[in-house]
């Protein structure tokens, strides 16, 4: 059994240079078996003593080294250390001062040591390596999360680590997780709303990022600081849920002037590239090809979109195999069933209409392995930056010119100078208003808010209320029943009071057969079900 200090050489001696610092370790050797102990000590050749052994002072660190005095203290107190956990091995005489078990029970003893002083470790340091694990293979292993979902936060860690260091610059401290208070927070929050100009619900990613490092400390390393956040000041205010309503879905669906079998689609072509292309689509082992216009395609890919509440990425990665048919019945009803690609969910979504006839159009003479829709002319998906610009120069050619408002707001709850200016429909379009103008389009036909949550994969009913906002016409529903006295509570008269008008409908049973024919025509309801349902009207 041994110990000594060694340098410990990476290369041949010869090819360092007497003044280059080289780590110093502790080497116990047992039963021809040897264990290498870091110590966190460097020394140059030129001030290590090969022979300290032999000393009267035994210091591996010569004098001529300005930190010698500093060094020598660290290096016997490793060695203690060693000697202290030989000697109680083999005063229990259980076991023997193995190079294994001395090796187990020295990280038992930095475990200790580092659960007891983390706290005044610099803060950086931490956040760096929670950073590094958040990014590893094993994060997403962990936790099942999406690279989707690190790839939003990743400017929130570079703008946490940014803020860190211009404060140790500014500062001239060592920040430690004691020094993480409610000042260096609000000036934290400051730096991003003032001089960088981020909206509350940028700034809320931000904070979201510090409260799950909170949490990656305790779970991992047993240790809690505290994180103060002010709560009210960057809390976002309501806004208004932009969508596509009933009538502009069938707008868009039934617009043939993009199609490439309509003559009139060569008067929206664009030399410059920005405006109407063909796309082929190739079809199974035939190789023919079906001829679209790239805007018949987005257009059609927006309405399917608004009709099944898909997200992008899903309806892009839809192949022919995602139509599931109700056994023995009719081949045109069934359900789309797919997977989300964000949330790993499998999730059903009825046929109607108008997604039977598109799934028709593009499914026809292709194998259940192929993409649903048309793939670019490089054999690539569509892309969504490429779809969001399209869709808004399609749906101002339709139309769409009603003027919304919709404010950014800042912390004050006011909205921001210059967003407050109301801006044409089209210009909010983007991929996403598919899905809510599905989500609007169940809410207002009163389906339950649970069936729609199974159709758009929601779990959480927090996220799923960010997608629709209550309008005038919901506040205006509620009062259809009750309150109906005289009083003067009900907005709306009882059906017996209202006037009869040509053809002995009242406005109450015109507004349920307008919307019985809107359900026909979307598609949401087969012909046999108007039908019956318009007997039903007209009968009570």
């Amino acid at each position: 059994m041994g110990l000594f200090f060694k340098l410990d050489f990476k290369k041949k001696k010869s090819d360092y240079k007497k003044s280059e610092e080289i780590p110093v370790v502790l080497f116990y050797y047992h039963n021809k078996k040897k264990l290498k102990i870091s110590t966190g000590v460097k020394s140059s050749i030129r001030n290590w003593n090969y022979d300290y052994k032999s000393t009267r002072s035994q210091n591996p660190i010569k004098k001529s080294d300005k930190e010698s005095k500093t060094k020598n203290l660290e290096l016997v107190s490793k060695l203690v250390e060693v000697n202290d956990i030989i000697h109680r091995i083999n005063v229990s005489g259980e076991d023997e001062p193995s190079t294994d078990l001395i090796k187990s029970l020295l990280l038992k003893n930095e475990y200790k040591r580092v659960k007891s002083t983390l706290t005044k470790v610099h803060f950086t340091t931490l956040f760096n390596e929670y950073t590094n694990w958040f990014f590893s293979d094993e994060y997403l292993v962990i936790t099942q999360n999406r690279n989707s979902y690190r790839s939003a936060l990743k400017t929130s860690f570079d703008d946490i680590i940014d803020f860190s260091n211009e404060y140790l610059r500014k500062e001239k401290i060592k920040l430690l997780l004691e020094n993480i208070t409610l000042e260096w927070i609000s000036e934290f929050l400051s730096e991003l709303e003032k001089n960088k100009g981020y909206l509350p619900s940028t700034i809320n990613k931000r904070i979201k990022v510090l409260r799950l490092f909170k949490t990656w400390l305790r779970d991992t390393k047993n240790i809690s600081f505290n994180l103060v956040i002010p709560k009210k000041r960057f809390k976002e205010p309501p806004r208004e849920v932009i969508c596509l309503n009933h009538k502009q879905i069938l707008e868009l669906h039934n617009f043939k002037e993009f199609d490439a079998s309509n003559e009139k689609h060569s008067k929206y072509l664009v030399k410059e590239g920005t405006g109407v292309l063909y796309i082929e689509d190739v079809l199974n082992k035939s190789k023919r090809k079906s001829m679209y216009t790239n805007y018949e395609v987005y257009k059609d890919m927006l309405v399917w979109m608004c009709i099944t509440g898909m997200r992008f990425s899903d309806t892009v990665n839809l192949t022919v195999l995602s139509k599931d048919f109700i056994s023995g019945g009719d081949r045109k009803l069934g359900e789309i069933k797919y997977t989300s690609i964000k949330t790993n969910t499998l999730i059903y979504v009825p046929i109607v209409n108008i997604t039977e006839n598109l799934f028709e159009k593009y499914s026809s003479g292709k194998s259940a392995d192929q993409y649903l829709f048309p793939l670019t002319e490089n054999g690539n998906k569509i892309s969504n930056q490429k779809m969001n610009k399209h869709i808004k120069e399609i749906c101002r050619i339709i139309g769409f010119n009603t003027m919304v408002k919709n404010p950014d707001f800042g912390s004050d709850g006011l909205p921001i100078e210059g967003t407050d200016k109301p801006k044409p429909l089209w210009e909010w379009v983007g991929t996403h208003i598919g899905r809510r103008s599905f989500i609007r389009y169940h809410i207002e036909k009163g389906t339950p808010v649970h069936t729609i949550k199974s159709m758009t994969g929601h779990t959480s009913t927090r996220v799923f209320e960010k997608y629709f906002s209550i309008i005038k016409s919901d506040r205006m529903k509620s009062m259809d029943y009750g309150y109906t006295l005289d009083e003067g509570f009900s907005t709306i008269k009882k059906d017996v009071k209202q006037p009869k008008i040509k053809g002995g409908l009242t406005p109450r049973k015109k507004e349920l057969l307008l919307e019985l024919k809107s359900s026909l025509d979307m598609g949401i309801i087969h012909e046999e079900q108007w039908k019956k349902s318009v007997e039903e009207v007209m009968n009570s």
